[in-house]
């Protein structure tokens, strides 16, 4: 792709299901060749039914016009895709990009979201605005991270993004490769993550689900577990588009065999401590069909 950087690789972890890919994100050259090549020419065209989602994150340009994470440069990219995305990302937890991972500590992330949300609340059209996270955090990260999401009235969280962790079962010659360890190695740790996080925010803010997510069985762990949307990226580069299909029929199945009329029921059952978002208004954008 010619918005990567040259360096950008990914490798598949034999036997375990698992991926590691070291890609990192686009410079502010990548983001524009996107909008103008892709976006301008077809519009949602290429995407007539689903949801269009933008990541933030811009890395550091060939010319220094736009330091990496830096605060102009988001909210750049905020007033140039805000026509066409029907949400934002603000990723900051990749592995895979040097230092980037402290912005997820209170007071880094508190000015980094009053940056964007202050920017996103200027333009005409309210787009959401979520938060990825890691799984690599500490029970005082994750309770901070809560805290400033809950205060500065974020729109979702995504759990998780990839982990620099090495489990003893990876086997294959690039078990040792840098980058972030998505697919089955990461399924209990983001799984873990997710329930933490919904619990701490008290079911008030909603929960994307992603990381070894493969099956309808995965896909309702999740969403009992507190999601509302569930997301897979390893999966489906590695079956292919037949995935979604699979999961979408096993998944209700799983609902009918529980006797729950969808997937808004079953939003944070086995939480059972915490209020379900079943029983609160969430975007239409964001309702798992």
């Amino acid at each position: 792709m010619p918005f990567l950087s040259p360096k950008a690789k990914s490798f598949a972890i034999a036997v375990t299901g698992g991926h590691a890919a070291l890609f990192g994100y686009l410079t502010w050259t990548g983001h524009e060749q996107f909008y103008r090549e892709v976006l301008m020419p077809l519009g949602r065209t290429f995407i007539p039914d689903g949801e269009i989602g933008h990541n933030l994150m811009v890395k550091a340009c060939h010319y220094g016009l736009v330091p990496r994470c830096s605060y102009q440069s988001k909210r750049l990219v905020l007033r140039v895709f805000s026509n066409v995305a029907d949400f934002f990302v603000i990723n900051v937890s990749s592995p895979n990009t040097p230092g980037l991972r402290v912005h997820q500590q209170r007071d880094k992330l508190e000015t980094l979201l009053e940056a964007v949300l202050k920017e996103r609340d200027s333009l005409p059209k309210r787009t959401p605005v979520l938060l990825k996270i890691a799984p690599d955090l500490s029970l005082q990260d994750k309770q901070s991270i809560a805290e400033v999401a809950l205060a500065k009235k974020l729109d979702g969280l995504i759990i998780s993004n990839t982990t620099t962790t090495r489990p003893d079962t990876l086997t294959g010659p690039h078990q040792t490769e840098q980058g972030g360890l998505s697919g089955e190695p990461l399924r209990e740790l983001a799984l873990e993550t997710l329930q933490a996080m919904y619990r701490l925010t008290q079911g008030k803010i909603l929960i994307v689900g992603l990381g070894g997510i493969s099956t309808g069985a995965d896909a309702y762990e999740r969403i009992r577990s507190g999601a509302s949307v569930v997301q897979i990226y390893t999966s489906f580069s590695q079956d292919g588009p037949p995935v979604v299909r699979r999961i979408e029929r096993e998944l209700d199945e799983l609902l009918q065999r529980d006797g729950l009329a969808c997937v808004q029921e079953a939003v944070g059952i086995d939480n059972t401590s915490t209020p379900s978002l079943a029983e609160k208004k969430i975007p239409q954008t964001f309702l798992a069909k």
